[in-house]
Formats: structure tokens, sequence, C-alpha cells
């Protein structure tokens, strides 16, 4: 009868460390488009913009947030949506949510938007992902810092092109 038992015990242990050494499947998803707002008035120096999303919304219905095991950033591309307000300095990108706090991502520096690149230059560290988007709400942050002040409400656009994996 023990006999029996342990050999019960071995084997579901061993289907319990197989099942859990499996290979994280790819998601599929569209890119991202969020529009982070900063409120007007705004002056010069560093100012906020910022959006809240839920990850949730780009997932496959069958795949919930609570089992993305890899997340990483591919790209970020910002776009100014008012042609007429100040181009910045320079831009810093942050994640944060509820339970964790703020990372930054990326950065795009003044060189870069002189040449009219808006790419983001990604964090090489992106750990911190899985934690902030398994929270139930993700905040996206954009620094910018403006050169002049600007009285209007200030827009930018960020292209998120994610690389999710999940585990069953």
């Amino acid at each position: 009868m023990i006999n029996y038992f342990l050999k019960t015990q071995v084997l579901a242990l061993s289907v319990f460390v197989l099942w859990g050494c499996g290979e994280p499947e790819p998601i599929k998803t569209d890119v991202q488009k969020l529009e982070t707002i900063a409120r007007g008035p705004l002056f010069e120096g560093v100012n906020t913009a910022t959006v809240e999303f839920d990850i949730q919304k780009i997932l496959p219905n069958e795949v919930k947030k609570e089992q993305l095991s890899e997340v990483r950033i591919k790209s970020i591309q910002l776009a100014l949506a008012d042609s007429a307000a100040p181009v910045p300095n320079s831009f810093t990108v942050l994640l944060a949510s509820p339970n964790t706090s703020m990372k930054e991502c990326g950065f795009i520096q003044e060189e870069s938007i002189k040449s009219n690149d808006y790419n983001v230059s990604l964090a090489k560290e992106q750990e911190f992902l899985e934690e902030i988007l398994q929270d139930k709400m993700q905040t996206l942050v954009i620094d910018f810092d403006l050169k002049e002040d600007w009285f209007d409400d200030y827009t930018v656009t960020a292209v998120i092109d994610w690389e999710l994996k999940f585990k069953n």
C-alpha cells in the first residue's frame, strides 16, 4: 500500500514538473495605439502626458493577462497630434500600475527629434513589464521637455508593438 502511494506521488510530481516546464506560447496581437494627454496650460520644462489602459483588451479572449509569462516591448513610435504644438527637447516613456512603481521603458533624445526620428530607444532591462501588465490597470506616462510655454492640451500618441507569451 505504501509502495503504491509513493509511486502515485512520484508520478503526480513528474506530471506537474513537465507541465510547468512547457514552452510559453506567443500571442498574436495588433500594435497598441494609445493617446496620452497633458492638460494645458503647460510651461517650459518637463511636463507629463498620461493615459490608463488595460492590456487585457488587446489579448485574445482565451488568454488572461495573469497567464503572461514573457513580456517585451519590440518598439514604441511616438507622434505629436497637433502639428502647431512645440516640439520637445526629449521624451521619456514610462509604465506603472496601481501596485508597482513607475519604470522607464525608453527615451528619445534631442538629436533624434531634430532628425524627425520618434522611435523610442528601449530599455535593455524589461523584466518589470510582466508584473505591471498583470495588474488591474496600467498607466502609460510620457514626460516631455518643452522649449516654450504651450497654453492648450498636448497630445502624444504612442504606438506600442508588444512581444507577449503566455503559459497555459
